[in-house]
């Protein structure tokens, strides 16, 4: 999975939105997507992930 994860505070506790794809290609889009944002990448194992 990748993608953007949205959160309410700074201190990145509040998660509030996202937009984040995963393993099969499934993108899922939902919540606040306004202000402080983290992009994640957790491999899905299998094969090599992003560089």
């Amino acid at each position: 999975m990748c993608g953007w994860l949205y959160f309410s505070d700074a201190a990145r506790t509040q998660q509030q939105g996202g937009h984040t794809t995963n393993c099969q290609g499934v993108v899922l889009d939902w919540g606040i997507k306004a202000g402080y944002s983290t992009y994640i990448v957790q491999g899905c194992g299998g094969g090599p992930g992003p560089v």
